[in-house]
């Protein structure tokens, strides 16, 4: 084969082979150009997928919150309730035993009354008695002792200007003249504060059991 031939066949094959080259080219620039494309669409889907899971996820917050809220206060509505239920039954036991001490309290109180009401009344009798000569000194001696005593054991139930009125009658009676020689108190003065000293306890034991007329 002579030298011109040569020459043609391989500008040919050269020729052809830049042909093919820049077709190959041309296809990888496509295929890399579809790919990249592609791949956009991909990632397109693949946000829309996430939105709609994110949408998905909202929705279920959107029907979880309203229960849980509902729950909670559901909850604070009970506890408030509850609560309140038992400081009112607190308060209801507390009233209660208050009011059974104070009935309680108003009764020995009228039963203290009732026992110093009847020895100041011995005391009022003996002292006059033995004024008169009719009785003996050791009687109203007795009376006088008898007053004392109930005044020690009921001092927790007498007010205080009820315990310094019978504390008064107490003194005038040992300071009564033919009971204490030295005495200076007149039998009428110890009967008037014998019947000061009952209109008090009369006062009082009314107001313990029913409304006092004013």
């Amino acid at each position: 084969m002579n030298a011109p031939n040569q020459q043609l066949i391989h500008d040919l094959v050269k020729q052809e082979f830049s042909s093919r080259q820049a077709a190959l080219l041309q296809d990888v620039s496509a295929a890399i150009t579809k790919a990249l494309k592609s791949n956009q669409h991909v990632v397109l889907v693949t946000g829309q997928g996430k939105s709609e899971s994110d949408s998905r996820g909202w929705k279920l917050l959107l029907i979880v919150i309203p229960v849980l809220l509902t729950a909670v206060m559901g909850f604070s509505v009970w506890y408030a309730q509850n609560k309140l239920s038992n400081d009112i039954t607190s308060n209801a036991q507390a009233i209660t035993t208050r009011y059974v001490l104070a009935q309680e309290y108003k009764k020995e109180q009228f039963r203290a009354y009732q026992q110093i009401f009847m020895r100041l009344s011995a005391l009022e009798n003996t002292t006059a008695a033995a004024n008169r000569g009719s009785g003996t000194k050791h009687d109203a001696i007795a009376a006088m002792d008898d007053l004392d005593e109930e005044l020690r054991s009921a001092e927790f139930f007498l007010s205080t200007d009820m315990h310094k009125a019978l504390d008064n009658a107490s003194l005038q009676a040992r300071s009564l003249s033919p009971i204490n020689p030295n005495g200076s108190t007149k039998l009428q003065e110890l009967m008037q504060q014998i019947a000061d000293v009952k209109g008090k306890i009369r006062h009082e034991a009314s107001g313990e059991i029913g409304p006092s007329n004013k």
